[in-house]
């Protein structure tokens, strides 16, 4: 999964803060979201070692149906 270059630049800016809420909102957009974006939040997730973290939230997306 690619990571997104716009969460990715505010992680580079010391703005994670930023960039993690950025990513839990393309998430929680579920099946009304893209799945390049929701990939690429995963991704992001993924990449600042909260692995853990993006294989619950694709889990759980799965699970209840929330993808496209």
């Amino acid at each position: 999964m690619p990571a997104r270059t716009d969460l990715e630049e505010l992680a580079t800016e010391q703005r994670f803060g930023e960039a993690l809420l950025g990513a839990l909102r393309v998430l929680s957009q579920g099946a009304e979201g893209d799945p390049n974006d929701i990939a690429g939040a995963l991704g992001f997730l993924r990449k600042i070692g909260l692995e853990d973290t993006a294989r619950r939230a694709a889990l759980q997306m799965l699970l209840l149906g929330r993808t496209a």
